[in-house]
């Protein structure tokens, strides 16, 4: 009992410092570009590390009009492709910011796992 007290005391002492941290990990994430590309190239997104979407690039092959079936498919797979590397890496980034911070949150891996 005194254990878990003591991680307690421990997390409301430090709660400042975690704030803080939250907020520079979050910065750091939405600086870091991640990106997903469909069918060699033809359509690539960028993403920030927060998962949102910062620039879609459409290749001149793709414009015409025998071809706005396809690029409708495309899009959103090239888009969900970014987002999943995004979750990947805020996953992983808080899990790091858990570790240095030795914040014993039990089920914290299994929740983060969901991100993958």
């Amino acid at each position: 009992m005194f254990k878990e007290l003591s991680g307690f005391a421990n997390l409301l002492r430090n709660a400042q410092g975690i704030g803080t941290r939250f907020q520079e990990l979050n910065e750091q994430l939405k600086a870091k570009r991640i990106h997903g590309s469909v069918e060699d190239g033809l359509i690539e997104v960028e993403m920030n590390g927060v998962g949102e979407l910062l620039a879609i690039q459409i290749s001149p092959k793709l414009i015409s009009v025998d071809e706005h079936a396809r690029l409708q498919k495309l899009i959103p797979v090239a888009m969900n492709q970014a987002s999943a590397q995004a979750k990947q890496a805020y996953a992983e980034a808080m899990k790091g910011l858990v570790a240095e911070l030795n914040l014993p949150i039990p089920g914290l891996d299994k929740l983060l796992t969901q991100f993958k």
